[in-house]
């Protein structure tokens, strides 16, 4: 079990939601240790599952390895007896292992998804809900599976409360793809697209980053990049040099005999090419 998911359970004891009574229990005798490197003795015995309404399985050393059949036994138990089995990550395989998963659909993380052929692996999705068994892919796909368990038994606000104290999203759904396979594209390319998304990120801290302001900032990239393929200057640098040769006219004017305002502008045109 990685480190990281041995502490998350101790944060919902102070936060005026329904406690959990949870049991660490060991599959294997004493002391266990994480793939951190990390010693842990689980203080509950496969006895303690008799009576659970959850069965939480968090992770598993790897799918080539088959668990203790005294551990898969009483996984079959306590699922026949009526509890939700849970399966995070790698440990969906402790679940397939002991036949919970046959001809039922299920998700892991997707680099190990070809193991179990016999089960019906969505490789796609963050985690899948079949009614009595719940498995995940990764690490904070675990979380978002726990978050929805929680939700489903005790409701939204309570969800909330305990997601709100991990500083983690409330909910994302269970059909969110797993990772995107495709980069972003590179904004030093001429890719709009590209240039809008390394614009956003740029700005995500922005209040007023939504839809429209993309809408208009692709926009004003549009007409920047059209000008500058006509004319050969962006709109900044042609006001610019049209105001530094508006002064030049006017100098020259002063010192030639006064041009018009409309012989200044012709002059200016002619040479910005506009």
């Amino acid at each position: 079990m990685p480190p990281s998911r041995s502490a998350a359970p101790a944060v919902v004891s102070d936060l005026g939601v329904p406690r959990f009574d949870l049991r660490a229990v060991g599959g294997d005798p004493g002391p266990l240790t994480t793939t951190g490197g990390i010693r842990l003795t689980a203080p509950y015995g496969l006895d303690a599952l008799a009576d659970a309404a959850t069965v939480v399985v968090p992770s598993w050393r790897g799918p080539a390895q088959l668990p203790p059949e005294p551990a898969l036994a009483a996984l079959r138990d306590a699922h026949t007896d009526g509890a939700t089995v849970v399966g995070l990550c790698r440990g969906a395989f402790v679940l397939a292992a002991a036949g919970l998963l046959n001809g039922r659909r299920a998700a892991t993380h997707w680099l190990y998804a070809p193991a179990y052929p016999e089960v019906k692996v969505d490789a796609t999705v963050l985690f899948v809900d079949d009614g009595d068994l719940i498995t995940s892919a990764g690490t904070a796909a675990g979380i978002d599976a726990c978050l929805h368990l929680v939700r489903r038994r005790f409701g939204t606000q309570v969800a909330n409360t305990i997601a709100r104290r991990m500083v983690v999203p409330p909910q994302r759904g269970g059909g969110q793809a797993q990772y995107i396979e495709h980069p972003l594209p590179d904004p030093d390319t001429d890719d709009p697209l590209g240039e809008i998304l390394s614009h956003a990120i740029r700005h995500l801290d922005d209040p007023g980053l939504d839809v429209d302001s993309l809408a208009r900032h692709a926009q004003r990239e549009a007409s920047e990049r059209g000008s500058e393929s006509l004319v050969g200057h962006a709109p900044q640098a042609r006001t610019a040099r049209a105001s530094g040769l508006e002064r030049t006219a006017h100098a020259d004017g002063e010192s030639r005999g006064h041009r018009s305002r409309d012989e200044r502008k012709a002059i200016i045109s002619s040479r910005v090419s506009l």
